[in-house]
């Protein structure tokens, strides 16, 4: 494939909101990338000394699903409203008994003067708080981490760099109401799980397969069908179903998310965007495009068409899902192109301020029985990210934090497979410009699948608690199929 397609379709035209991108351009981009040498140096020692040996997380002797070893904090904004902190009374406390029953300092509030301040990166914020580069030390900084705020109080940026080292999910709303009712949800459904003897973990891999459109058909034959096959073959213990092409339309998917719930949801589709100056783009940036769309050439999107925060159904349960995103600006967007030129002479500005998705928002502050976390991408996702050039098809990332996800292990700790690629790639990306700087001539093509790869793992984020879990879901009866085969619809 010699063109690199994003997943996302402009509102406005129906067409791709980024022109699919010749490798030679990419090549370009790549060579502009600015890493830092103090970011480069940590990602180095991070590949060499933890992910070649296959230790990464929590210090070796700590039990990552054992909050009581790993610990637990949450990070505020040095002045975060503390009708927030408040309202997130309920989980704090719930986490407190948890972490603290081996070491209370495994439990830790960062706010006020201990909390993150403006301009403040990942190490600056260490540093302050006597803690260095290497594996989660929970007697110096607890492992799982909750941020709290908006992206422009913390940025994304800070979040990414904090989640190499430690398992980071994020939080923000626009009221003191959704903290407390996301907090209240947490706490009860994880009091209740006891109570479910015999539940079972159902799985539902969605995706679109559009007209005349390379990235979705990508998606769906390259990554949707093999995942979800895979996870049939090999494990009798869950409910795995595949629904893709022709039947992944806004009307299914809004009985997944308004009427049969599953455990955990994996969509890949594109992501809906629109211009900052457009009024709309808070509300519908990143919602998911369905299988009504008709491909690129067929003009401008319908609200038929898309799956937004508002088709979500405020008096439904949705139970404890996670959802697993893969499109465009689906987490959130920043408000200035990651995928600009870096020597150009500004960036190019895509938003009036960076903000999470609605989506994510509505799913997780949710009125009833909300959402546990949502995996999804800040800015824009890549649709070859998961192709490798002649070597083809590449998922052993993916499939290992879905395995370890369905294996009911904590999602900061499952997503530390991310982590484990975006340490690799910008590790090897950064060896490859350090080779362009002094005269290396590099294959663009193996240079730009390099770039595209390292820039998906960088940009995937868990909004909600880090600590959380796919849920058991009440007994269901169990749809007849030929064993090792996935129900499709």
């Amino acid at each position: 494939m010699n063109h690199f397609f994003f997943n996302g379709v402009d509102a406005a035209t129906g067409r791709y909101s980024h022109s699919p991108l010749e490798a030679a351009l990419v090549a370009k981009l790549a060579r502009s990338e600015r890493i830092s040498p103090a970011e480069a140096k940590e990602l180095s020692w991070w590949y060499e000394n933890i992910v070649v040996t296959n230790h990464f997380g929590p210090m070796d002797g700590v039990d990552p699903e054992d909050l009581g070893q790993a610990g637990w904090g949450v990070v505020f904004a040095h002045d975060c409203d503390p009708a927030i902190r408040e309202a997130l009374a309920e989980l704090i406390e719930w986490r407190r008994q948890q972490a603290s029953t081996v070491d209370e300092r495994f439990f830790r509030i960062s706010s006020g003067k201990d909390g993150h301040r403006p301009g403040e990166s990942k190490l600056e914020f260490l540093k302050r708080h006597n803690v260095g580069p290497g594996p989660a030390d929970p007697h110096r900084m607890p492992y799982y981490l909750l941020v709290v705020g908006e992206p422009e109080r913390i940025p994304f940026r800070f979040q990414y760099q904090l989640d190499v080292q430690y398992a980071v999910g994020r939080l923000d709303f626009d009221t003191p109401d959704e903290y407390a009712r996301y907090a209240r949800a947490v706490v009860q459904r994880e009091r209740a799980a006891a109570d479910c003897p015999g539940g079972v973990r159902r799985a539902v891999f969605f995706g679109p397969c559009n007209k005349d459109d390379p990235a979705t058909q990508s998606s769906v034959s390259e990554m949707l069908q093999p995942l979800s096959e895979s996870f049939s073959e090999t494990r009798n213990d869950l409910e795995v179903e595949e629904v893709t092409g022709d039947a992944a339309t806004k009307s299914r998917l809004s009985h997944l998310f308004n009427g049969e719930v599953p455990s955990l949801l994996f969509t890949a589709s594109h992501g809906l965007v629109l211009s900052g100056s457009d009024s709309r783009q808070r509300d519908f940036q990143g919602a998911v495009v369905c299988q009504e769309w008709e491909g690129p050439n067929s003009g401008s999107l319908t609200p038929e068409m898309v799956f937004a925060a508002d088709d979500v159904a405020l008096a439904g349960r949705l139970n404890g899902l996670i959802l697993f995103c893969f499109n465009c600006f689906g987490g959130g967007t920043p408000r200035y192109d990651d995928f600009a030129l870096r020597d150009s002479a500004t960036r190019s500005q895509i938003a009036p301020h960076s903000f999470v998705a609605r989506l994510p928002q509505r799913l997780l502050g949710h009125s009833e029985n909300g959402a546990a976390a949502v995996i999804a991408h800040v800015d824009r996702a890549w649709a070859n990210s998961f192709i490798w050039g002649k070597a083809g098809r590449q998922l052993q990332t993916l499939e290992s934090v879905l395995r370890r996800l369905l294996n009911g292990c904590r999602i900061g700790w499952a997503m530390e497979f991310l982590n484990q690629r975006y340490a690799e790639l910008a590790t090897d990306l950064n060896g490859v410009l350090e080779d362009v700087k002094y005269g290396g001539d590099p294959d663009e093509m193996m240079l730009s699948t390099l770039w595209t790869s390292h820039q998906d793992a960088k940009n995937y984020a868990v909004f909600g608690d880090p600590a959380v879990r796919v849920p058991m879901l009440a007994p269901v009866e169990r749809a007849s199929r030929t064993a090792g085969s996935p129900r499709r619809t």
